[in-house]
């Protein structure tokens, strides 16, 4: 069974309640994942690639912020397993990734964050 596309409550446990400094961070974050994932395409390339790698690593702490469990799984994936992977392996990776973070930013909107 898969987790909920977003839980906001550490963030919001972190944030002590500012409800202000919750959409900031949101809105951070969203605008930071939506390069990272174009950045993630512009390196599906054959063979090692620390682009990507660093990356991913990038993408899963932006998941993680955003409590989106099923996305940061995907993202470290692509970080620690994906190393010396194949271009179409890594293009195939990041489709995952961002039919999962179209969840994500669903969520975010039905939530009113977005």
């Amino acid at each position: 069974m898969s987790a909920p596309a977003v839980d906001l409550s550490i963030l919001i446990s972190n944030s002590g309640g500012d409800e202000a400094f919750v959409r900031e961070i949101i809105t951070m974050s969203v605008e930071q994942a939506d390069g990272q994932i174009r950045d993630l395409h512009t390196y599906c390339i054959d063979g090692p690639s620390d682009d990507w790698m660093h990356t991913a690593h990038a993408l899963k702490g932006t998941a993680a912020t955003l409590g989106a469990e099923d996305m940061r799984k995907l993202c470290e994936f692509a970080q620690k397993q994906m190393l010396d992977a194949t271009a179409d392996a890594r293009r195939a990776q990041v489709g995952r990734i961002a039919r999962t973070y179209e969840d994500v930013r669903a969520a975010l909107r039905e939530m009113g964050y977005l």
